[in-house]
């Protein structure tokens, strides 16, 4: 049996964390969209989902 890649680049962080580390780097003075791009660097995760929980239309479990 072939598995699937079991790249650790999206690692086990929850929304709520997401949201803390682009609000941090904002209040240090990043723009909101730098941020975002930076986190979802960080994570792995696409820069289109941290952008939709930053400006409300995810909620903090990945739930549209």
């Amino acid at each position: 049996m072939i598995e699937g890649n079991q790249d650790d680049s999206e690692k086990d962080i929850d929304m709520g964390q997401i949201l803390n580390m682009v609000n941090t780097s904002i209040e240090s003075g990043m723009s909101t969209s730098a941020a975002i791009k930076e986190v979802a660097k960080q994570t792995g995760i696409s820069k289109n989902q941290i952008y939709d929980l930053v400006h409300g239309k995810t909620d903090q479990k990945g739930v549209c």
